[in-house]
């Protein structure tokens, strides 16, 4: 299985091609780019001359079989620990039953 991850790369590492995982923010926290957006050549250099020097870049991580159950085991505990509080409500469990399943088709 593979799965969109990112990483934190320097300007220098980031090559024309790649695509942003988060959005790109000045100093003053305005937004220079949006995550998703495939990276020019012209676009980094205009990024080296406003100071940014390192961006969050998406890539693809392949996934071995141990891993996949982790994190099926790690969603399944997170749903029962969200869901706590309302045990006693069919409709809630329903609605946590109906998330989860959705949630752990996405892993398999």
């Amino acid at each position: 299985m593979t799965i969109m991850s990112s990483k934190i790369l320097g300007l220098d590492q980031v090559t024309a091609g790649m695509t942003l995982a988060q959005d790109v923010l000045d100093a003053s926290g305005n937004c220079l780019m949006v995550s998703g957006v495939v990276l020019t050549k012209k676009q980094l250099d205009s990024l080296s001359k406003r100071g940014i020097n390192s961006l969050a870049i998406e890539f693809e991580q392949e996934l071995s079989a141990e891993e996949i159950a982790a994190l099926r085991n790690t969603c399944i505990t997170q749903f029962e620990h969200r869901f706590r509080h309302v045990q006693d409500d069919v409709e809630m469990q329903q609605l946590k039953n109906i998330l989860m399943a959705y949630r752990l088709e996405s892993l398999e």
